[in-house]
């Protein structure tokens, strides 16, 4: 440890495994002293110990006397969800001088004990396969840092379909400052063209009226046409790669341009969506050909 209490030397894998038997959510149904015989058997494991509840003030303060007294670089915690208790351990782990990443979890509760319990043989060996990852992935992990970033609460949306306008709404109503880019003259997308949506035969007018109506309405919500200069004006990180989707706008070069000059900011490529037409059956081979798109019909029933 240096002089703060932290552990420093973590070249070796010195890791601890915990076995929680949760009352009887788990050992009444696995054999929790057989897990911790197994784990301890493991390469690397220098501490197995079994819990009646490690997430208990008893169960936590064992894990930050084992990680001192056995000098371990790494603690396994076999009990339930990492969802709900993964936040709890790995805090013990600092508390003790140990990098909460060089902490790992196996659920041996939700995904062993729970759904297996009518199968116990098979749901010994899962447990025991469950903590071999776990203890084998924790051998491998290194420590990490928390970062901090400044965010800029403004976002460019490509694309005026339904897909743009409910990202453009969900961004506004938290409060995200928005522009909405679209190359048609109108909102909507390809859904405009609609007449019917299935598989509730909604209209589609019925369906985009609202939204546009949301986001046309929102005062952080700016909309602009593709060629915007607006566009140079606003913070934005590119997060996605160039794809064919982005090839979609006439005028990708000068938005690639535009993009190149800005930062801190979010980008939604929301663009539109092409009707599937399969070439290589014959459709549309010849002028006698009478099959077609399915957005003929569309307009036609309007």
């Amino acid at each position: 440890m240096n002089g703060s209490g932290e552990i420093t030397n973590l070249s070796e894998a010195r890791i601890g495994v915990f076995v929680c038997h949760c009352g009887s959510n788990i050992a009444g149904y696995l054999d929790c002293e057989e897990l911790v015989e197994y784990a301890a058997a493991l390469p690397g494991v220098v501490y197995a110990k079994d819990n009646l509840y490690t997430c208990s003030e008893p169960g936590i303060a064992q894990i930050k006397a084992a990680i001192k007294e056995h000098g371990l670089t790494r603690v396994v915690v076999a009990s339930c969800s990492p969802r709900t208790h993964m936040p709890l351990f790995k805090s013990a782990c600092a508390e003790a001088g140990l990098n909460p990443y060089l902490f790992e979890m196996a659920n041996i509760r939700d995904q062993c004990s729970w759904v297996h319990m009518h199968e116990r043989d098979a749901a010994r060996v899962k447990a025991m396969d469950l903590i071999r990852m776990a203890v084998a992935k924790a051998a491998l992990l290194e420590p990490l840092e928390d970062i901090e970033a400044s965010l800029v609460r403004k976002s460019l949306v490509l694309g005026g379909g339904v897909a743009g306008l409910s990202a453009a709404s969900a961004l506004a109503d938290v409060g995200v400052g928005v522009l909405l880019v679209e190359r048609e003259a109108e909102l909507g997308g390809l859904v405009r063209r609609l007449n019917r949506i299935g598989p509730s035969n909604e209209m589609a007018s019925d369906l985009l009226a609202p939204l546009i109506e949301q986001v046309e309405g929102a005062s952080n919500v700016r909309l602009g046409n593709i060629d915007s200069r607006a566009l140079a004006k606003l913070p934005v990180v590119l997060m996605v790669h160039k794809n064919r989707h982005m090839d979609e706008f006439d005028q990708l070069e000068h938005i690639e341009d535009t993009l190149a000059q800005i930062h801190d900011g979010y980008l939604a490529p929301g663009t539109r969506v092409k009707p599937f037409f399969r070439h290589s059956s014959g459709h549309g081979a010849s002028p006698r050909n009478n099959v077609s798109g399915f957005l003929l019909p569309q307009r036609i029933g309007t």
